[in-house]
């Protein structure tokens, strides 16, 4: 179950990608034919991910018990790897958590690491102190103090794990627990519910009767997982849908996990490509109506509305998004706004000295909020060169010293120069027209707030006073504050979509 939540966590960042057959890992410990027995109360688990067909990736969760400082513990290491390709380039992710927990599994500490090189790797430490969970958050070599208001009830992620263990599931029980997610910086309620007995088939080609039980957490809650658990309360196999396909994780021998894989990649890519009718001159555009189709699912919850998008719900499984070109420009009235989109984050740095050095030659002596937002546009659209993806996201800090990235690259850091200049901006994800292709796309994009209205930006088409056009449609957006969820939350509503949509023109203006 915790490599779901963090595959989960790591793939909707990775969209618009081609998976490859990953490189044989570097073993870290000894195989399981030559190990000792473990001592009681250890858990060792290792699992592959797979989504559809291809696996991606593989997994090791090692529990045990542990005395420190005279306390009794439980400590988890966990640490998962996946490899992946976008656009011909090869991205590599791999991560890392231990905790420390009470044996009724509140938490009692955490690490989490992420390293997705070139980009720097992040770290976060954290300990419960009291009625808070205090500790630091490094990105891009800077570290960063926090302090978030804690209730001692609540769980650890590897407790998720063991629950149905210490408290084997019957058939129609539901359970409830607050459990702290590293990865997202929040606590999110998970709930099981288990459902009944099934035939179902492991990746070794064996049919067992496993008891389903379905799992949803509430910082995810459209993303609901099915884990089937052998007779013990171990997870076997655990499912769910995402980018139009199902991710799956099964659970292996250690040689099986790291065993080399064989085989060509899924271009994911091109399977998750929205296609359409051609838009003539699409992000010149004024305006745009659109019919989307959702198998099963109503898709107006999926898609905000504001001041550039109107979304009205025409049948059971379809909507109806109008969007509208907003140009940049500067009204004379002002709007209240949050202090989040203006201060500078742990992604978001917009008091680095490199980003300044890259404000003060986009922006000069301009004084006008629309002319520095648009000169700021093109200039890191001229500036980001090296279109590299093999990164999944990388702070502003970084991508104004390596000037290379994709659309996160650019959005990222547009919105750190502009907050330089005290333009308040905002991260958007959403849908984007890919013009050679006749299809919407993943992307993400930057709105600055101009007078009394947020206008959007797109640095990596760099249009300035003609605005983005109407080819673009938002699905979620992000401060990027560092109080906040973690910025890949602002992701989760494009995993959803992406390969389950059917997306029709109805309109397209160009005056």
């Amino acid at each position: 179950m915790r490599t779901l939540l963090i595959s989960l966590g790591v793939v909707w960042a990775l969209a618009s990608c081609e998976i490859v057959r990953a490189d044989p890992p570097r073993r870290t410990r000894a195989s399981a034919s030559t190990q000792a027995a473990p001592p009681s109360g250890t858990s060792d688990i290792w699992q592959v991910t797979y989504l559809g067909k291809t696996r991606i990736g593989y997994s090791h969760t090692l529990s045990r018990p542990v005395q420190i400082d005279g306390k009794s513990l439980i400590k988890t290491d966990a640490e998962t790897h996946l490899t992946i390709k976008r656009f011909g380039q090869t991205l590599q992710i791999e991560t890392r958590e231990e905790e420390e927990e009470l044996p009724g599994g509140e938490l009692v500490s955490f690490v989490y690491d992420v390293k997705n090189p070139p980009a720097a790797p992040t770290r976060t430490v954290g300990r419960v102190r009291g009625s808070f969970l205090v500790g630091e958050s490094t990105v891009a070599g800077t570290p960063h103090e926090f302090s978030l208001p804690w209730e001692a009830a609540t769980k650890s992620t590897a407790y998720v794990d063991r629950y149905p263990r210490l408290h084997p599931f019957k058939p129609g029980d539901a359970i409830n627990l607050r459990v702290f997610m590293p990865d997202h910086m929040q606590v999110s309620d998970v709930r099981f519910r288990a459902m009944r007995q099934e035939r179902v088939i492991g990746l070794d080609g064996r049919r067992r009767s496993l008891l389903r039980v379905n799992m949803v957490e509430s910082v995810m809650p459209q993303s609901p997982m099915e884990v089937y658990l052998d007779e013990h309360g171990d997870p076997v196999v655990s499912t769910t849908e995402m980018l139009g396909q199902t991710l799956t994780t099964y659970t292996v021998p250690a040689e099986v996990a790291v065993k080399e894989i064989a085989g060509e990649g899924l271009d994911i890519a091109v399977n998750t490509l929205v296609r359409t009718t051609a838009i003539p001159r699409a992000h010149f555009t004024t305006r745009a109506v659109y019919r989307i189709k959702m198998k099963g699912e109503d898709p107006t919850p999926f898609f905000p509305i504001d001041a550039n998008q109107k979304v009205i719900r025409t049948g059971p499984d379809e909507c109806e998004i109008t969007v509208r070109c907003v140009r940049p420009a500067t009204s004379n009235r002002s709007i209240r706004f949050d202090r989040q989109y203006l201060e500078p984050s742990q992604f978001l740095q917009s008091n680095d000295r490199e980003v300044l050095i890259h404000v003060d030659r986009a922006a000069r002596n301009l004084v006008e909020p629309s002319k520095i937002a648009i000169a700021m546009e093109k200039y890191v659209d001229h500036e980001v060169q090296k279109k590299d993806f093999s990164t999944a996201l990388a702070s502003a800090g970084e991508v104004a010293r390596t000037l290379q990235g994709d659309c996160t690259e650019h959005a990222v850091l547009l919105a750190a120069m502009l907050r330089a200049r005290n333009i308040p901006s905002k991260i958007v994800v959403g849908l984007v027209y890919i013009e050679p292709l006749s299809s919407f796309g993943g992307h993400m994009w930057t709105e600055a707030l101009l007078g009394d209205h947020w206008v959007p930006l797109d640095a990596t088409l760099g249009n300035g006073e003609a605005g983005i056009g109407a080819a673009h449609i938002k699905l979620g957006e992000s401060s990027f504050a560092d109080k906040g969820p973690t910025p890949t939350t602002a992701f989760l509503p494009l995993v959803r979509v992406l390969g389950r949509i059917e997306l029709t023109v109805v309109e397209a203006s160009l005056q």
